[in-house]
């Protein structure tokens, strides 16, 4: 039988997760201790089980419930004044954006968008909040080219998602 698994918001290739969420139906019932000590036995190295709990199912889809997703973004070259260049997106009005051939206003999809500390390589890093909501996701990438860093030039790694209610 196939596994029924829905991820609260699938990465994009070449991104990486932390505290990742989904929704796992099974067939029989088996206690939560049960259930998170099978996964974790069948877990390759580096993953981590950090929470396991029982939903009811008449809850709304996990994706219906996202309001946002947190990133660190890596600047893998050299950024000139990069806090410069966040103040000029923050307090720009507009950053008018395309995707798919559809324009878009990108300005209202950031949250948060600030430096933080540099990685253990010295590379320069900034933490964004996005929307994820359906037909209002921001992407960090698009955020990498508004502060003008081509998206070759950066790594992201998703640090969070945040469900309404939560």
């Amino acid at each position: 039988p196939r596994p029924r698994i829905n991820l609260a918001s699938p990465l994009p290739l070449g991104f990486t997760g932390e505290r990742e969420i989904l929704d796992i139906w099974l067939e029989e019932q088996l206690t939560i201790s049960v259930i998170e000590a099978r996964i974790s036995s069948s877990l390759p190295p580096g993953l981590a089980i950090n929470q396991v709990y029982e939903v009811d199912q008449r809850e709304p889809a996990l994706q219906t419930q996202l309001e946002a997703s947190e990133y660190v973004i890596t600047f893998l070259e050299p950024v000139d004044d990069l806090a410069s260049q966040i103040n000029r997106v923050l307090n720009s009005s507009i950053i008018q954006r395309v995707r798919r051939g559809k324009a878009y206003d990108l300005r209202p999809l950031i949250f948060k968008l600030e430096l933080i500390p540099k990685d253990e390589a010295d590379r320069k890093q900034v933490f964004t909040r996005l929307s994820a909501k359906e037909g209002a996701t921001g992407r960090p990438e698009e955020v990498a080219s508004a502060l003008d860093v081509p998206p070759q030039n950066i790594l992201v790694r998703r640090v969070g998602l945040i469900i309404s209610g939560t």
